[in-house]
């Protein structure tokens, strides 16, 4: 539901005529500008509602050994197993996370659209807060992959040094 609302979102917000490059500072920005079409705003609101719902429900579900992830899991000390299932619990919560981010930038723009500056400036910095947190589980992703195909070559490793040595004494 939160990839379709962000879609739907980003149809709007992201087209020639919505989103603007500027220079600010030496640097080059973007601007976000209504739409032409009012009936446009309308259904930006509505997308960025229900994909913020679907979100924030998803992330409801997070459980605490998720939230905590990034600092209390041991990928070392884990079993080949504990890793796997880790991995595959982490990933729903890794894209709940993104989209709630996602939707979080679409308001932002909405604000910026509107000319709330004040909000439009809140939800970026949430927005990035949002960012740090899917990547943080993006990184214990790449850690335990890491740690499970270390462990797959150890072991293609130390099964072809048994074969080797296994070759080497019944040639004696």
């Amino acid at each position: 539901m939160a990839a379709k609302s962000n879609t739907c979102a980003n149809d709007i917000t992201d087209t020639e005529a919505t989103k603007k490059q500027v220079t600010e500072n030496g640097k080059d920005v973007f601007h976000y500008v209504k739409p032409a079409n009012a009936a446009d705003i309308d259904t930006l609101k509505k997308c960025i509602q229900e994909g913020t719902d679907a979100a924030d429900k998803a992330m409801a579900l997070e459980p605490q050994s998720i939230k905590s992830a990034g600092k209390s899991f041991d990928v070392k000390g884990a079993t080949d197993e504990a890793l796997r299932l880790y991995q595959e619990m982490i990933k729903p919560f890794e894209s709940s996370r993104s989209y709630k981010a996602a939707m979080t930038v679409q308001s932002m723009r909405l604000a910026e659209m509107e000319g709330r500056k004040e909000d439009a400036d809140r939800l970026k910095a949430e927005s990035e807060q949002l960012r740090q947190s899917y990547n943080e589980l993006g990184d214990l992703d790449k850690k335990i992959q890491q740690e499970m195909d270390d462990r797959a070559a150890a072991k293609e490793a130390a099964e072809q040094n048994a074969r080797s040595n296994s070759n080497a004494n019944s040639s004696k």
